[in-house]
């Protein structure tokens, strides 16, 4: 009997490796989760490569203590390889799983020259600590791709200033032109939505926070804005700013472990240091 269950189990993994349509074929160690605990033990694993999500809402969630509790004592995990979290419905077609990254924040590495891949994913709760992927503590010489997502993300700068930095501001690693189609400045309340379709820039460190250092690309990917700043933050100065100092003009610092935006009046980055500092909180860094 015990046999037999091993083999249906061993049956069972072949036919949802092969039910996501060879995507897995490209990697040596590739393994298919069914639940947050299997998520855990194949992310926490250096010799898997590729993790295949074979159910919806997905969440580090549940296994937050474990991670912190790591970091206390070793510091960040380190990611010591290359590896892809991949969603696609049981046909093998994208499907876009929902997955949860629950604001945890700076407690995995990457290590130098290795590439974390999300792709076909719907990512909630990403954004933490000023980077966009929050989890990641410092990881100088890395890189991060998402790709073929929805990245709902907590709070939108305005589009005025998403349009400046994203097109003008930010450069590519790889020496590229930037391609997006972003709402036009003024539409926050028609339009929430906008495409990333290859946009590239390198995630510069944050000193309060010890985040950044890694190269950011976003492929084929819907950013889905669930709130902007209340009242939405303007800085008159933008467009010319760039012409001397273009991070001068800060659109938006959130803070998402208190699910709220920390300077939402001020225009330029030396007011929110004042405001920040007035009320105690971390300032945000250039």
């Amino acid at each position: 009997m015990r046999a037999a269950s091993k083999m249906v189990a061993a049956v069972s993994a072949l036919l949802l490796l092969l039910a996501f349509g060879g995507l897995a074929a490209a990697y040596s160690n590739p393994v298919i989760v069914r639940n947050d605990n299997e998520l855990y033990n194949a992310f926490i694993n250096q010799g898997v490569d590729w993790i295949g999500l074979a159910y919806d809402g997905a969440s580090l969630a549940p296994y937050s203590a474990n991670i912190l509790k790591y970091t206390a004592t070793s510091g960040p995990f380190p990611v010591q390889r290359s590896l892809t979290i991949e969603g696609s419905s049981p046909t093998g077609s994208p499907q876009q799983r929902a997955f949860d990254f629950a604001y945890i924040g700076g407690v995995v590495a990457l290590a130098r020259g290795n590439t974390f891949t999300l792709r076909g994913l719907s990512l909630s709760r990403m954004q933490a600590l000023r980077a966009p992927v929050g989890l990641f503590s410092s990881s100088e010489g890395a890189t991060v791709r998402v790709e073929n997502c929805v990245n709902n993300q907590q709070v939108c700068w305005p589009h005025e200033a998403a349009n400046v930095y994203f097109l003008q501001v930010f450069q590519r690693p790889d020496g590229q032109a930037q391609q997006a189609t972003i709402c036009a400045p003024g539409t926050e309340t028609s339009c929430s939505q906008y495409t990333f379709t290859n946009v590239g820039f390198r995630v510069n460190r944050s000193p309060e926070f010890n985040t950044g250092g890694y190269d950011m690309y976003y492929i084929n990917t819907v950013i889905n804005c669930l709130s902007y700043a209340n009242p939405l933050p303007s800085c008159p100065t933008l467009l010319t700013d760039l012409s001397t100092n273009p991070y001068n003009c800060l659109a938006t610092v959130y803070d998402p472990a208190n699910f709220a935006t920390i300077c939402p009046t001020c225009t330029c980055i030396n007011g929110c240091r004042q405001s920040c500092n007035s009320q105690g909180r971390p300032q945000p860094s250039c």
